[in-house]
């Protein structure tokens, strides 16, 4: 037997998704005589020199073997010889303008005329050149990304308004590995794998579909039944779409809310596109597991196959430590994750303004980064708060933050069970918090190890400073927080998932397709 985890993508400084899917992988390694595979599915060049980066650092457990699906060479699914002329190649008499230090480096010809311009890396290799129609020098023709030693593999082709309209894919050797079509939300369709030993092509409607059967051939090549385990709404369709399945079993991990809303009023009626794909068994898709029970049921009375028999609440893990409540303050305050729009942190910041009126020391810590970062800082900038919020960037060390911290701020619009929150309690630090379904709401229990606020600057401020009104209750969260955590102990959660990956649903899943 063997048990595949899926992920889009691997890297360092990821979230407290990534972070679960590497516990999992620790625990399978040590429970479990199986032979661990994880498949890398997204479209990242250089991701097995990254997976392998990760390994060696310590993140990724020794013996855990890689697969990506285009960054292999993807044996007999090419076709050797071809140039497509991927290359720019601007000329020896091209006149060359350099900026940000010759990263970008802007080619014209000796009329003027742009021809294209190439992004390289620090290290002097190239990032992605753009070339331009020498008819037409205003005019974008296509974009070649490469890999981190310069090889090209990727070439995105584009229309008058710089839309992206259709693709080519190369293998780590130069040959041809895919082509497809754009649409306009950037969804690869129509798409082409070519096989070099038949001298053939198979044409696939879309992205998805093309990488549940790539993925499955990988599959069938492993020993005995396979375990294939999806936590993304971007890897599930593999297991979903995937043709004749046999001896393949899916498990499909939700670790956000399904609706497109905070859960309540109407909201619940709108589902997330990716909701689709978790409806029923299907497919390889065999088993489903949810964050918490709140989270299970709305997702059984959504979707009536999944059952009490083919489907879990598994709520994520956070390590025991030897800690103590605290028992005076730092005046430290403590956001950790990635910063982006549904994460609120601009509301926190506004919050921790209005605290300062009354805490005029208080210190706001934003550990993370993401597409909010530059408009953040200059938010910050703005408002004169340089001095008081405070941006740390990624740290792998998040336990030292927590360390130097009296609570953790949240304010998402959606969570699952965000890792922070358990790693806060486990560190004696109590959270304030909006009602956010599911885990904020199932997790601070409010005036007891946390706050919850409404979720504007004014609710956040009096939480913030309520917090800082009298140590002595301060002591009594912090104490509360530190018993909450043992609800989430390492050895409920690994006996939860090896029960349901042994789990045999076989019998209830062809009942319900009959």
């Amino acid at each position: 037997m063997a048990i595949v985890q899926l992920m889009d993508s691997v890297g360092y400084g990821r979230g407290g998704l990534t972070r679960v899917m590497y516990q999992r992988l620790e625990v399978l390694k040590e429970y479990t005589d199986e032979e661990i595979w994880v498949v890398i599915t997204g479209l990242q060049f250089d991701a097995c020199s990254v997976f392998s980066s990760l390994q060696r650092d310590g993140f990724i457990p020794e013996g855990v073997k890689v697969h990506a699906l285009f960054d292999d060479d993807y044996v007999g699914y090419s076709i050797r010889g071809r140039d497509p002329e991927f290359s720019f190649d601007p000329g020896d008499g091209a006149l060359v303008a350099e900026e940000k230090e010759g990263l970008v480096r802007r080619y014209y010809d000796i009329s003027g005329k742009f021809l294209g311009l190439t992004k390289y890396r620090k290290n002097g290799t190239r990032i992605s050149s753009d070339i331009h129609s020498h008819e037409s020098p205003q005019l974008c023709l296509k974009t070649v990304e490469y890999d981190a030693l310069s090889r090209p593999r990727r070439a995105v082709y584009r229309d008058s308004e710089w839309n992206e309209k259709f693709e080519t894919v190369l293998t780590t050797r130069g040959e041809l590995l895919y082509s497809a079509w754009k649409t306009v939300s950037n969804y690869s369709y129509r798409c082409t794998l070519f096989n070099n030993d038949t001298g053939k092509a198979q044409l696939f409607s879309g992205f998805h579909e093309m990488r549940a059967w790539m993925l499955r051939e990988f599959l069938r090549g492993l020993p005995g039944e396979v375990t294939v385990i999806s936590d993304e709404p971007a890897t599930v369709p593999m297991i979903t779409l995937m043709p004749d399945s046999n001896g393949i079993n899916g498990i499909g991990m939700i670790h956000n809310t399904h609706f497109v809303g905070d859960g309540s009023g109407d909201s619940k009626n709108q589902l997330r596109g990716w909701a689709k794909y978790y409806s029923e068994p299907r497919g390889a898709l065999q088993k489903i597991a949810c964050l918490t029970n709140a989270q299970l049921g709305d997702l059984r009375s959504l979707y009536p196959a999944w059952t009490d028999r083919n489907s879990r609440a598994i709520t994520n893990m956070v390590d025991i430590r030897d800690v103590k409540a605290r028992h005076d303050f730092f005046y430290e305050v403590l956001f950790v994750g990635r910063l982006a729009p549904v994460k609120g942190v601009g509301t926190l910041i506004l919050g921790v303004e209005k605290a300062l009126e009354t805490l005029p020391n208080l210190k706001f810590n934003i550990v993370g980064g993401g597409p909010e970062d530059s408009s953040l800082r200059a938010m910050v900038e703005q408002r004169g708060l340089g001095d008081s919020v405070i941006f740390r960037g990624w740290d792998e060390d998040v336990y030292s933050w927590y360390d130097r911290s009296d609570c953790l701020l949240a304010n998402s619009e959606f969570e699952g069970v965000p890792l922070t929150m358990l790693e806060s309690f486990s560190s004696g630090i109590p959270i304030i918090t909006r009602p956010t379904l599911y885990g904020p709401v199932e997790i601070v229990d409010d005036g007891v190890n946390g706050f919850i606020t409404d979720g504007t600057p004014e609710g956040i401020a009096d939480k913030i400073c309520s917090l800082y009104s009298d140590v002595s209750e301060f002591s009594r969260l912090s104490q509360a927080a530190i018993d909450a955590s043992h609800r989430f102990s390492p050895k409920v959660w690994r006996n939860k998932w090896l029960s349901l990956i042994a789990l045999d649903v076989t019998d209830d899943n062809e009942a319900s397709a009959q």
